[in-house]
Parts: structure tokens; sequence; C-alpha cells
């Protein structure tokens, strides 16, 4: 293959999302971070579930990867449906984000990243 080639491999793959071709999640904490900040998370997961309720653009794996987040976090359920692509939103996803949004309040001030597990969670009151 020539480095023309390559290169036009290469800029179709960037145009497209990245080179592996799929998009990368935004949402994704860098190994070298050591103390990220876990309201940021929480806010990053929460755009991406805000934009699915609107019916904005978001990919399926943005939306599941959000709703593994809000899960696990909160243990409220995003009731995402089964399609032949992956999980896809509920019609009451509206709902869901102000559970969230109320789990949030509630516990806002006992988020944590937690270094073990790479993760953000709640610390014991």
């Amino acid at each position: 293959m020539s480095s023309k080639a390559g290169f036009l491999l290469c800029l179709a793959g960037l145009l497209i999302g990245c080179s592996s071709g799929y998009k990368r999640y935004e949402c994704v904490v860098s190994p070298n971070d050591i103390a990220p900040d876990p309201h940021a998370i929480w806010d990053c997961h929460r755009l991406i579930m805000k934009r699915a309720s609107r019916g904005k653009k978001f990919t399926l794996r943005e939306f599941r990867e959000a709703a593994a987040f809000f899960e696990g976090l909160t243990s409220i359920r995003a009731g995402a449906r089964s399609s032949e692509y992956g999980p896809i939103p509920p019609k009451d996803l509206k709902k869901r984000l102000a559970a969230w949004d109320q789990w949030y309040e509630d516990h806002r001030s006992r988020l944590i990243w937690d270094v073990e597990h790479r993760a953000v969670r709640a610390a014991e009151p």
C-alpha cells in the first residue's frame, strides 16, 4: 500500500470518529488520572442521558456505558430496551433521569473516586 493510500485510510478513519472505526467514549477516565473528579464523571454521563432523553444525537455505546455507570452507582435501572443493535433508551428515560438527579442531590456530598476499583462510588455516611 502506498503512503498516500495509507494516509487516506487513516484520514477516513478519523473522519468517522477514530482510526479504529468507532468513536472513543468521552467519559473514560485516563489511567494516568490518579484522582479524577467524581462530579465531572457524573456530569459527563448525565449529559449523554440528557441528550438521549431529548432525542438528540448519541451512540448506543454512549448510552450503554452511561446506563451501566448510573445503574452500578445508584441501583436505579436505566430500563434499556433490547434491539438488534444493542440496548436503546426506554420511552420513560426522562423519568429515570429525574430519579438519578434526585439520587445525586441526596448523595452528592458522599461521591468519591475509588482508587482500587477505578470507579465513582458513594462513601459510607
